[in-house]
């Protein structure tokens, strides 16, 4: 039975690290030693992986959408970027962003405003705020866009905006939802409506995907981008 769980976690590990070049699997004896030692620090914390950096001394810890540091003495716990010197590759920074990533394919489409401008082939999601200043600024910056179809997710933040979750019910609601996007990112009134929408399982959607703040931009490739970035960023991202 031991030989079998040890199996299973050795071909967990070697699926988890087939995205992770730098890093090399680790026995289930040295995992459970190193969850013991941060539960120390953080009783039951999840350790969700752990590798060892390749050529060195040092372990790589997953937990959620976090990555940490232990040695090999494991007493000493390291928080921050990794910088592997000789392929000048922030080791943290691409972690984290393989972690991050979204499966583009999985977003229900069917839960947001959909805009398409040219011919719609490249494909954007938003998860955005209607009185988020951020994302008005992020609105002017995809004005310029072309050729792209853009899943706009109304996802209130009524900790922040206490109105919003209102706002983004009329604008679900409106017989136009873009016109009625629109019209909120340029400050406008809306209409007070009712109806059935999908704010609440976007929400949820929201929260069970890690996004905390608004605008959050998800691109075809999985990549997820925080904040109101400039077109030529968000260009670069879509090809």
């Amino acid at each position: 039975m031991l030989k079998k769980t040890a199996s299973i976690l050795l071909s967990l590990a070697s699926m988890v690290l087939a995205t992770n070049s730098w890093a090399a699997a680790v026995t289930p004896a040295e995992t459970a030693k190193i969850t013991a030692r941060l539960q120390i620090l953080s009783p039951g914390i999840k350790v969700d992986s752990v590798s060892k950096i390749d050529q060195s001394e040092i372990y790589e810890v997953v937990t959620g959408r976090n990555v940490l540091y232990v040695d090999s003495s494991m007493r000493y716990l390291m928080e921050g970027n990794l910088v592997d010197i000789d392929k000048k590759l922030n080791l943290t920074e691409a972690r984290t962003e393989q972690l991050n990533k979204i499966d583009f394919s999985t977003l229900p489409t069917r839960d947001a405003i959909v805009t398409v401008k040219g011919n719609g082939k490249r494909k954007l999601a938003i998860f955005s705020d209607p009185d988020c200043p951020y994302c008005k600024r992020l609105e002017n910056e995809l004005a310029s866009l072309n050729n792209v179809t853009i899943y706009t997710y109304l996802f209130p933040i009524v900790s922040l905006h206490p109105n919003a979750y209102t706002r983004s019910v009329s604008i679900w609601c409106a017989p136009n939802r873009a016109k009625a996007w629109d019209t909120a990112m340029k400050g406008g009134e809306l209409a007070a409506a009712n109806c059935t929408t999908p704010v609440d399982r976007t929400v949820e959607l929201g929260k069970k995907l890690g996004i905390n703040g608004t605008p959050t931009l998800v691109f075809a490739s999985g990549k997820r981008v925080p904040g109101a970035i400039p077109v030529a960023q968000i260009e670069t991202l879509l090809n």
